[in-house]
């Protein structure tokens, strides 16, 4: 018996993207600001082709597969209850795949896992979520997999935040435009959807935020405050780690893991939403079975502290603050070496962009831009409560 979907497109779908549903490419860059609805509409796109189209086996890729389990596949998810046709998918949760009832499938992978990659054959399209995260060989590799002869046209979506004027994606898809690639920037201006309080956090940001999130256009961090900074693949193994704790409602909730071994700083980040009632961030916490550590949390929000300390976490603390802390933490921070492990995407695009002001005159100040800087925060009230001493080695203290 044949289905019937009524789907208004007009209604759901943001003027400036409407016309790319018909676009035909084989690159479709869609870049800028946050809040744009670039990954809503890479979405609704490909779950349209699904719903339309026969013979696909479409690819959903961002560089660390945790962050797809509650980004991209959560989001297809979200769409298939909201348009009420779950009955006509099948979703396996463990392997992160999505069948349509025509055999159409979408498979969920990280580039963190080759086996995983490797076993997808038969790739139709594909969608790069946050693509500037991945390396140019990463790409790629992708780009490689996505040939052979197909019924529907064959394409790779890419969407991200310019991060980087430097960065391959900007490089290679934005000063000048290459052979069969279309290419769209969008801001929040753009999103007819996004909601008031979010747009006046992307309104209230400044310097390279500024340039990046609200204008969307490619990041210049001439004034880094961290330059001694990298990627590592893992959190060191050990039982001395402690967590530095930012409240957040409309910015995000910000928890970051810490350990520091001599000069080697260690960050992971472990939760990072938005609109999360303390309740919800309990039960997030619950989940990571950190009851017994110690978590330094921000002191401006005592109240939030106590009602996670009834919760069970006895060891959550008010973070130490005071005059000129905020360059006392940072000062002692930059003479350390600081590893971010590779699944903290948000920690890395806030390094990314964390710069200092610059005065009308074209001075740079000693303040720091305060605006993507949540994640940053969090791990900078576990650093400097925990270890810092101005009398010069780390002061650790265990409870």
């Amino acid at each position: 018996m044949k289905t019937t979907i009524n789907i208004n497109l007009k209604n759901i779908t943001n003027d400036i993207f409407y016309p790319l549903y018909k676009n035909t490419s084989r690159y479709l860059v869609l870049y800028g600001g946050a809040g744009s609805g670039k990954s809503y509409f890479s979405v609704e796109k490909n779950l349209i082709r699904i719903l339309k189209e026969e013979g696909h086996r479409i690819l959903i890729v961002r560089k660390v597969a945790r962050t797809l389990r509650r980004s991209c596949f959560q989001l297809f998810l979200d769409y298939i209850s909201r348009w009420n046709i779950e009955s006509l998918f099948v979703a396996n949760k463990s392997d992160m795949t999505i069948k349509y009832c025509n055999g159409n499938m979408v498979y969920f992978a990280g580039i963190d896992d080759p086996e995983k990659m490797k076993s997808i054959e038969g790739i139709t399209s594909v969608w790069v979520e946050e693509a500037s995260e991945l390396s140019l060989n990463d790409f790629n590799e992708i780009d490689r997999r996505v040939r052979g002869e197909t019924k529907h046209y064959k394409q790779i979506i890419l969407s991200f935040n310019p991060i980087s004027a430097l960065n391959w994606a900007c490089t290679r898809f934005l000063e000048g435009t290459p052979k069969n690639t279309t290419v769209l920037k969008t801001t929040y201006l753009d999103n007819r959807f996004i909601d008031s309080e979010y747009k006046e956090i992307l309104e209230a940001y400044t310097g390279n935020a500024r340039m990046v999130y609200t204008l969307g256009n490619p990041g210049k961090l001439e004034h880094a405050v961290f330059s001694n900074w990298d990627i590592v693949d893992e959190f060191p193994d050990t039982d001395k780690d402690i967590y530095g704790l930012d409240f957040g409602y409309i910015h995000p909730n910000a928890l970051v893991r810490v350990y520091l071994d001599e000069k080697d700083l260690y960050w992971d980040e472990v939760i990072y939403k938005r609109k999360q009632t303390i309740p919800d961030l309990i039960e997030d916490m619950e989940a990571e079975k950190i009851q017994k550590k110690l978590i330094y949390a921000d002191n401006e929000k005592p109240e939030a502290i106590e009602e996670i300390k009834q919760a069970g976490f006895y060891n959550i603390l008010p973070c130490k603050k005071g005059k000129g802390s905020v360059e006392e933490g940072i000062q002692f921070i930059q003479g350390l070496k600081l590893h971010i492990t590779k699944r903290s995407t948000n920690l890395i695009k806030e390094a990314q962009s964390y710069q200092r002001k610059v005065d009308k005159d074209g001075n740079v100040l000693e303040a720091v831009e305060k605006s993507n800087d949540d994640g940053m925060d969090a791990g900078r009230y576990g650093v400097f409560t925990h270890y810092y001493n101005p009398e010069g080695s780390p002061s650790v203290r265990w409870i």
